[in-house]
């Protein structure tokens, strides 16, 4: 299937799950990212193309604010949207970085708005959530609940859904305010929802997801509960009749230390340190850059048939040790598990591992270790990743990394772009990475705790770091 192919599959799937399951803008193929991770089901993924080599267009620098660590700018109708930890909504112009508006102060801002029908929606630790003119800034209504906020809105079918920090979930009709339905679980969440259009999924923090029905509020079911010791900053990704959640581990997981298998062991436990575990012994460190470089090309682009037989020992490894588990498959029908997948956890510092997010062709990215700390391509129908992403350097494995895709790219980056982990922009097509120009943005602390990934609209792809929303595009079409 080419690409051409792919995108036209993929924009007819978000055409196909309905009003319920992304915004007007986004059906009508507008260059907007509306939502947390683009839409209702939190894919991260838009046919929106911003193509390299890449260029920094305009940074705009929140100080003496500060966006949470987990809040994605949302983009829609060529404007930039970016609440902070100090109670205020910000409005820029997507093409020059130019502010257009803030809002009043209000509660903290603690995760992504949403835009639709002419407004921009967020909760606060205030208790409420907000409703803004999207072109003024003026407010549009205001609802008072019993309890802050901490989560990014789901906009679905002319509703607002979100929970907050004493375990109400609310829906509220996005014109007035009024609510629709609440629905109470015996736990805070801190988990952003998403829903199939039918039902409306999050996890709570007793370390289960629950299933209510997008329309009256009743409980669908309650998911089996979970290993780990939190849901918070993320979100469940809903694809292919899946609901797939990434928790917070409670301890160190066996599986890391290379003991049950070659295969995908944690490279910086063996001796010698960094080195390909396939090709011998730990060489300097001029034969290692020459190894990694022979196996990068060797690699990146397929997956060899041994290491397609090889996952099925990581897949046994979290049979017999279910505990060690990270990322669950659950049936969006009954909640149950549907399927041990082969994961890692890699690419978190100490937190929880950024979801997945879906590809032109249905596949998921997920984070993956095999050589180096990387990326892979996971097919849920084959329980299998099928082909390996492998950065240009070696990486460690305890930084936090998100990840988006906006058509055949697919945007890897952490909130200290530069520092340890890769950070760059992956090409399906041709099979390689493209670096991310520096914005020179000074960083000052290290991140541990969810990110946000880059949001790729209006012919750029945005990414806050601590303080400062960086836009970048195309490099001949920077100013």
């Amino acid at each position: 299937m080419n690409v051409r192919t792919s995108l036209a599959r993929a924009a007819a799937l978000l055409l196909a799950a309905g009003a319920w399951a992304c915004p007007p803008a986004a059906l009508a193929g507008e260059a907007d990212w509306p939502q947390h991770q683009h839409d209702a089901r939190r894919s991260g993924f838009t046919p929106h193309e911003v193509a390299p080599p890449y260029k920094v267009a305009w940074t705009y620098c929140f100080l003496p604010e500060r966006p949470a660590r987990r809040t994605q700018a949302v983009v829609c109708g060529g404007r930039v949207y970016v609440g902070t930890q100090q109670g205020v909504m910000h409005c820029l112009d997507a093409a020059t970085g130019k502010p257009l508006w803030r809002s009043a102060k209000v509660g903290s801002i603690q995760h992504s708005a949403g835009c639709a029908d002419g407004k921009v929606f967020f909760g606060a630790l205030d208790g409420c959530v907000y409703a803004l003119d999207a072109r003024t800034g003026e407010p549009a209504w205001k609802a008072r609940t019993d309890a802050g906020f901490t989560v990014a809105p789901l906009l679905a079918g002319g509703r607002v859904f979100l929970g907050n920090r004493r375990g109400t979930f609310f829906t509220l009709d996005q014109r007035t305010g009024r609510e629709v339905w609440r629905h109470r679980i015996p736990a805070p969440i801190f988990n952003t929802a998403a829903t199939d259009g039918e039902k409306v999924f999050f996890g709570g923090e007793d370390m289960r997801v629950y299933a209510l029905d997008v329309r009256t509020g009743r409980r669908v079911w309650v998911g089996p509960r979970l290993w780990g010791m939190s849901l918070k900053d993320y979100h469940p990704v809903v694809h292919a009749s899946r609901v797939i959640v990434r928790p917070m581990t409670s301890f160190e997981a066996d599986i890391y230390t290379g003991r049950y298998s070659k295969y995908g062991s944690w490279p910086n436990a063996l001796p010698g340190g960094w080195w390909p575990v396939w090709k011998g012994a730990p060489p300097g460190r001029k034969a290692f850059d020459e190894r990694y470089a022979e196996a990068q090309a060797e690699r990146a682009g397929r997956m060899p048939p041994e290491l397609l037989k090889a996952q099925e020992a990581v897949i046994e490894h979290f049979r017999q040790h279910p505990e060690d588990q990270d990322m669950f498959v659950l049936d969006a029908a009954t909640g149950r598990q549907a399927l041990v997948a082969p994961h890692f956890r890699v690419q978190s510092m100490h937190g929880p591992v950024t979801p997945p997010v879906v590809d032109p062709d249905g596949l998921l990215i997920v984070p993956w270790v095999h050589i180096n700390h990387g990326w892979a391509r996971y097919d849920l129908a084959t329980n299998r990743l099928k082909e390996l992403l492998i950065p240009p350097r070696p990486t460690n494995a305890d930084e936090n990394l998100n990840v988006s895709c906006g058509g055949r790219y697919v945007f890897v980056l952490h909130v200290q772009e530069g520092n340890a982990n890769y950070t760059g922009v992956y090409d399906l097509t041709a099979r390689r990475w493209w670096p991310v120009p520096p914005a020179r943005v000074a960083w000052y602390d290290n991140l541990q705790s969810g990110g946000n990934p880059a949001s790729v609209a209006a012919g750029r792809f945005f990414h806050i770091l601590f303080y400062t929303l960086v836009a970048r595009t195309t490099a001949e079409d920077a100013k």
